[in-house]
């Protein structure tokens, strides 16, 4: 079954077990890429001694490595997935959704639905698990120095990542799938591929935390693979993608940066990322967002039989 364009006739399918070992081997060869790149950013700092020896491992330093990670590991991750499509199952670009008719209208449409899908969970946190914490922030902190600058390459680089993890596992894996045993399985596969790629959340002290989180991605999975299929391409999924990611990440940022916890901006980047990749504990967070992605599929699910009834 396909679930995008028709493969063409000399494509040829990737077993399941040839996938899950290659979306790893894409995601180690995505990280090896940034170990030059890194080396290439600090090297003008080292030689120029500019900065202390310590402070190479320094949070600022980190900072700067996370937000190359998003543009270089996450650029070349879904470049080899598409160079396997195209040279080794021999099928075209958009025989995995990505159809570029109307591409600018799904992505607006896809980054309008992420946002709304971020905001239900903020609603629903803000009304029935209001944080007690008193902290003030200073939202000008945001338009401090360079901060604007370290911002703009923050959205560009989640947006970059968001478009990627589309390309691989809805675009790639879930086609791939699909074309062996049909749709429906194709969405819970990716969707399971998709919660492998967070497993750094299990890497903290809160294993059972770092497993609701685990859930809770892997639900989203299944929305975005009902997205996808609803909308007949990969595009909207990106942008939907991409809009919870700024808005998520975006909160954690503006908020240790608001809150005066650190100014410098490739150090607050660096506390954000700790705080938002690993669970500080078992809370209401990953369940009402595990529970807001089950809706919000239940609703595409609905939509994809109705437009299947009406169509047979």
């Amino acid at each position: 079954m396909t679930i995008f364009a028709p493969p063409e006739e000399e494509a040829r399918k990737s077993p399941l077990w040839l996938l899950f070992v290659m979306l790893w081997v894409f995601w180690l060869a995505g990280n090896l890429a940034v170990i030059p790149i890194g080396i290439i950013a600090i090297l003008p700092a080292v030689l120029g001694a500019e900065v202390p020896q310590a402070a190479l491992a320094g949070p600022g330093i980190k900072g700067l490595l996370v937000l190359i990670t998003l543009y270089v590991m996450f650029a070349v991750f879904a470049g080899a997935a598409l160079f396997w499509v195209r040279k080794y199952e021999r099928r075209s670009f958009a025989s995995m959704g990505l159809a570029w008719r109307g591409a600018v209208r799904r992505y607006a449409k896809g980054l309008l639905s992420g946002l709304v899908f971020a905001g239900v969970i903020f609603l629903i946190a803000a009304v029935f698990f209001p944080d007690s914490d008193d902290q003030v922030c200073v939202w000008s902190r945001l338009l401090a120095g360079k901060m604007p600058y370290i911002i703009a390459a923050l959205i560009g680089g989640l947006l970059i990542q968001s478009a990627a993890e589309e390309i691989i596992l809805r675009g790639w894996i879930m086609s791939s799938v699909a074309m062996a045993h049909g749709r429906m399985a194709a969405v819970m596969i990716s969707a399971l591929f998709f919660g492998s790629l967070h497993a750094q959340f299990l890497f903290g002290e809160h294993i059972l935390a770092g497993l609701v989180a685990m859930g809770a991605i892997t639900l989203m999975g299944v929305m975005l693979g009902l997205y996808a299929l609803r909308d007949g391409s990969i595009i909207g999924a990106a942008g939907f993608h991409g809009a919870f990611n700024i808005s998520v990440f975006g909160m954690v940022f503006f908020g240790v940066v608001a809150g005066g916890q650190i100014d410098e901006p490739f150090a607050a980047l660096n506390k954000a990322f700790e705080v938002g990749s690993t669970p500080q504990g078992l809370d209401a967070s990953s369940f009402v967002q595990g529970g807001a992605a089950l809706l919000f599929a239940l609703y595409y699910f609905w939509r994809l039989r109705r437009a299947g009834s009406q169509t047979g």
